[in-house]
């Protein structure tokens, strides 16, 4: 629902939809029987003022030849032929049942129900995604400060490691040390450090000689 519908439409630029072919039984009109197909005129609404308004709610489907309706087809699989799994792809008198669908009392309630759940802050994972991205800005503003230290240190040709990777060790080599001088300045990563600093292998805190390396092998 964040990311939208346009994606689902799946509409046909040469406006040809040759697998919704539905076989229709003989008639007095066509005793032979006759064959009937999406069209792009179904796709649109046709209002009483001379607007003809895109129905992007219907979206079609190129395996199975069917419409769904989006709305209703995320959140009411009990509904008509527009949620079910084999969608609806009854071409006759279409314009009528499709203006019977959106005029129904569970079409409207799905339409709202989108609506309020696309906005963020009714989404049922808007504590997730709030976390998500807190601590994606987190690392991001790690690895600013780990970077900047590497570049330092690579432009003046200055070794980056020591003996050895212990914070507060006078033997930690020049990455290291800068970090520290700099945290001494920078709560945020003094914070870090203190978190962080000297936990040992399995545990990521960007500080280690493996992500040195790898900010160098792809620089």
């Amino acid at each position: 629902m964040e990311r939208g519908l346009e994606q689902c439409q799946n509409r046909s630029p040469s406006g040809n939809y040759p697998r919704s072919r539905r076989y229709y039984q003989p008639s007095a009109n066509q005793p032979e029987g006759h064959h009937r197909y999406l069209t792009t005129k179904m796709l649109y609404s046709r209002w009483t003022n001379g607007e003809i308004p895109p129905r992007k709610w219907l979206l079609y489907s190129p395996s199975k030849g069917s419409v769904y309706c989006y709305y209703c087809s995320l959140l009411n699989k009990n509904g008509d032929k527009f949620s079910h799994p084999d969608g609806f792809s009854c071409w006759k008198k279409v314009h009528s049942k499709i203006s019977a669908h959106v005029q129904s009392e569970v079409h409207r309630n799905c339409v709202l129900e989108a609506r309020d759940r696309g906005t963020e802050a009714s989404r049922v994972d808007r504590a997730v995604e709030s976390q998500r991205m807190e601590s994606k800005q987190y690392w991001c503003d790690v690895l600013h400060r780990v970077v900047s230290v590497v570049r330092f240190l690579c432009e003046r040709g200055l070794a980056l490691r020591g003996s050895d990777e212990k914070i507060g060790s006078k033997q930690n080599g020049n990455f290291l040390g800068c970090m520290e001088v700099i945290a001494e300045f920078d709560l945020f990563l003094s914070q870090h450090i203190e978190k962080f600093g000297n936990s040992g292998k399995g545990t990521v805190n960007y500080l280690s000689s493996t992500t040195v390396n790898e900010l160098i092998d792809n620089s």
